[in-house]
């Protein structure tokens, strides 16, 4: 009995040191932390990009080097199974936070090919979602330039530009914003290049940089924001701080209204002769607030005509009455121009 219990711990021993060795430490997995998805030859193809980590015996120190997996097929789910099963270890899809889509598939069908990303959990609904120029190919003759791209994106996406998030792709309308990157692979770097508007599921028109600021500050994304107002001869550039949007919905006569406050603190003004002082920031007061309120109007105005309600206006009259709002809406006046009515109260500072 005594060498039956001297004999325990060593056996156990054994069998730990055993398992061990079997087991697959976080250092030999593929960690995924993008993909790609573009339209060819009839089908989709599919880059999974992985932080390939190198065996050690301390987790903090596996050093981390990019890989491409690749797939093609008829569907985005033949893709991506023919992706992972072309290698051998497992995939760690928990850290992915980026779906990059090539500029083929921007045209043709992306509600339609991401609809099995959004009800996959390998999708993850908080993946940020950007429409690239990257043709099908660029990333797999460069893979050394990954690095740099994923750090550029990671930077976009701490400056503040545009999100949109992959579960906002799954709405029956198929209408939205989505930011546009351009992209420079021999430099690995990536900068924001304005929105593209969707409408059932294809896009619209494109929103220039102080639409996209307009359409931060309406998302409330961001509260300090850029623009630039007037033409190329006398142009106004701008700080709007501390930036906001209050919604009032109004019932009037029967018919519901929206009145929309924009908010905030003009600093940093300056023209094309230079930053101006704070005693002659006043003389454009008045220019800007209209100019602001005209940009907002422009912006609703022109997708409200689509029945696009990117910026989820209705809500707000729901939110009043409900019963209202539809009635409205099947007699054809809740997206007319007239509805949102747009008033600017920033101040200088």
């Amino acid at each position: 009995m005594k060498k039956i219990l001297c004999l325990l711990p060593l056996c156990l021993f054994a069998c730990l040191f055993a398992a061990g060795c079997g087991a697959v430490g976080i250092g030999t997995k593929g960690i995924l932390r993008g993909i790609y998805l573009e339209r060819q030859n009839g089908g989709y193809q599919v880059q999974l990009i992985c932080w390939q980590g190198a065996p050690s015996a301390d987790a903090a120190d596996a050093e981390q080097t990019a890989l491409l997996v690749e797939g093609q097929g008829a569907t985005v789910r033949e893709a991506l199974q023919n992706a992972q099963q072309s290698r051998s270890e497992e995939l760690f899809y928990g850290q992915n936070e980026l779906l990059l889509i090539g500029p083929r598939l921007a045209q043709e069908g992306l509600y339609e090919a991401v609809e099995y990303l959004v009800r996959q959990e390998t999708g993850r609904p908080n993946v940020t979602v950007y429409l690239t120029d990257l043709p099908a190919g660029a990333l797999a003759a460069q893979p050394e330039t990954v690095d740099g791209l994923l750090a550029s994106v990671e930077q976009v996406r701490k400056r503040g530009g545009y999100h949109c998030y992959l579960y906002q792709l799954g709405d029956a309308a198929q209408g939205g914003l989505l930011p546009n990157l351009k992209v420079d692979l021999k430099e690995g770097a990536a900068v924001p290049d304005g929105l593209t508007v969707y409408a059932q599921g294809r896009p619209a028109h494109r929103w220039d940089q102080n639409q996209l600021s307009m359409a931060l500050l309406l998302s409330g994304q961001q509260n300090t924001l850029r623009f630039t107002a007037g033409g190329p001869e006398d142009t106004v550039s701008f700080t709007l701080h501390s930036a906001r949007a209050v919604y009032c919905p109004r019932q009037q006569g029967g018919r519901l209204r929206l009145e929309v406050f924009l908010q905030g603190d003009i600093r940093r003004v300056e023209t094309r002769h230079g930053a101006q002082s704070p005693l002659a920031d006043e003389q454009y007061e008045a220019f800007l607030r209209t100019w602001l309120a005209g940009l907002a109007r422009q912006m609703t105005s022109e997708t409200l005509a689509e029945g696009n309600d990117v910026f989820l206006l209705r809500s707000y009259l729901d939110n009043l009455n409900a019963a209202a709002a539809e009635r409205q809406a099947r007699q054809g006046t809740l997206y007319q121009q007239d509805t949102v009515l747009w008033v600017c109260e920033a101040r200088m500072l």
